[in-house]
């Protein structure tokens, strides 16, 4: 059997470089001749040396006998897309076939989808041909010579003629656009028609036909970078699986087959991009069928969330990892070694959200990274998890050297609003700064006591919003205005007081804070 895969395999080789031949030199030109003529005897000799030979055709790929022929290869899986978007699903070679007859098969990438559906299909046009070395979808012999000899008898009127001749020409006078908006309304239509029937049938073989045939259309609006066809399948699919779902045992087991077969590497990652949709029911709808994917996506995921450049997807993908929660922690751990720092920083951000002693023991293990970037964010998850550890990691940061080190532990602190902290934010206020060389921590140490909202703070920031000169203190304005900004978040009688007192001795930015803080207090 491998040596038959590898002689089908070999074969549909040749053809690739017959596809892109043909795609380079016109009919009839002594390139192309060789190169389809190497591809027809290959062909040629199997079908003499085994019988007919079928192949089926799928999105993804070639199959002999439900085999997957060259897998993984990038352009064969561009030519089955080109033939399945042609409506070519299945193709016979029987040993009358010649190598124009194998051109001619070739020649049906060269035609629109639109306008080969315009003619009747692929099979038409080949029938046109007079083409009987080979059969199209399933299609008898006999099939064959009825439709070739009603083509042979038929009266063709003046349209008909003038769309075969562009055809034969390559020149597409017929407006496409309208061809395209009634094949789509026939196409919908149909897909309508069979989607509606499948969520009513109670026939095992009606429902596995009409699952197989409702996949194919969908799978037509899928290459047209259109997934709300297929989203709707999956539902379709999924609610037959729902707990609370009447359909018999029998169809569950159909339904969970196609939907298994349905949820691909490639198809949960466009699901995964269409996640950027302003259509908020779709984007529900695949929400929805990510988390019944399971574990399936999960490093689909994740490296959608890292590799993204669209920021609302990214987003979206990271509520809906949140939501998913501790079964993706094992995904997240493995990545924290990527050599990408952003990529490292997300997933530190995730651990934070994930929180518990898990998340804490490795981003304790991790807060001495080599990148600042991400030990920022190990500093910014860390404050998500409220403990006395936490707390430890984070007052250790207020004497890194590094002043940005500083500043987030500052803003990290005030994330976790644990009153042991309002000391040594309250030092670093009270420290003067003749030279204003630690402004802008000051201010940020200010502003953590407000946010952190302890009755402790107020002694810190009386002192610096009373201070009677900068001369004497170090308090810049800038300072004292986000101090009485800080009280007014506080409140309490000891705050108010504080403003009151502030309001008789200061003018400009820092007395109009002053006076927003006490209304804000008194509302």
């Amino acid at each position: 059997m491998n040596l038959l895969i590898d002689q089908h395999n070999y074969i549909l080789k040749e053809l690739i470089r017959a596809v892109k031949t043909l795609q380079l030199y016109p009919s009839g030109h002594p390139n192309l001749d060789v190169i389809m003529g190497k591809s027809y005897a290959e062909l040629h000799k199997l079908v003499s040396e085994e019988g007919d030979i079928k192949w089926r055709i799928d999105a993804n790929g070639f199959y002999y006998r439900n085999e997957k022929l060259m897998p993984n290869n990038i352009a064969l899986t561009e030519i089955s897309q080109e033939f399945f978007l042609r409506k070519v699903k299945e193709v016979t070679f029987r040993a009358e076939l010649t190598v124009e007859e194998l051109k001619d098969f070739m020649s049906i990438l060269t035609i629109g989808p639109v306008a080969l559906n315009s003619i009747g299909g692929a099979e038409v046009y080949l029938a046109r041909k007079m083409v009987k070395g080979l059969l199209l979808n399933e299609m008898s012999y006999a099939n064959l010579l009825k439709l070739i000899e009603e083509e042979e008898n038929r009266d063709e009127d003046e349209e008909e003629e003038e769309i075969l001749e562009e055809i034969e020409e390559e020149v597409e006078d017929i407006s496409e656009e309208e061809l395209a908006r009634q094949n789509e309304n026939e196409e919908l239509k149909e897909f309508e028609r069979l989607l509606a029937q499948l969520q009513v049938e109670r026939d095992p073989l009606s429902y596995n036909d009409t699952a197989v045939r409702v996949i194919e259309k969908a799978s037509y609006y899928q290459h047209l970078n259109n997934l709300s066809p297929t989203v709707r399948i999956l539902n379709v699919f999924s609610g037959a699986l729902a707990p609370e779902s009447e359909i018999p045992d029998n169809l569950r087991t159909i339904a969970k087959r196609h939907l298994n077969e349905l949820l691909t590497d490639q198809l949960l990652t466009h699901l995964i991009e269409a996640l950027a949709t302003e259509d908020e029911e779709e984007r529900e709808s695949i929400e929805k069928i990510l988390h019944q994917a399971g574990e399936h996506t999960y490093p689909l995921l994740l490296n959608s969330l890292i590799n993204t450049t669209d920021t609302k997807l990214r987003r979206n993908i990271y509520n809906i990892i949140v939501g998913i929660g501790e079964p993706l922690r094992a995904e997240i751990t493995i990545r924290l070694t990527d050599e990408r720092w952003f990529a490292v920083r997300q997933m530190v951000s995730l651990l934070g959200e994930l929180g518990g002693k898990a998340s804490l023991d490795t981003l304790e293990d991790m807060y001495n990274h080599h990148d600042a970037r991400v030990k920022k964010e190990i500093m910014r998850s860390l404050a998500r998890i409220p403990s006395d550890r936490s707390l430890a990691i984070l007052l250790k940061g207020l004497k890194n050297k590094d002043k940005s080190i500083q500043a987030n532990s500052i803003i990290s602190l005030s994330i976790l609003k644990n009153p042991a902290s309002v000391k040594p934010l309250g030092d670093i206020v009270a420290k003067r700064d003749l030279l204003h060389e630690n402004e802008e921590l000051r201010k940020e140490a200010v502003k953590a006591l407000g946010v952190i909202g302890d009755t402790a703070g107020v002694p810190y920031l009386k002192k610096a919003l009373l201070a009677k000169s900068w001369l004497a203190s170090g308090v810049s304005d800038g300072i004292r205005t986000f101090a009485a900004t800080a009280l007014g978040k506080i409140g309490g009688s000891e705050a108010v007081a504080v403003l009151e007192k502030a309001t008789k001795q200061n003018k400009g930015n820092v007395y109009n804070a002053c006076k927003i803080a006490l209304e804000g207090i008194k509302r």
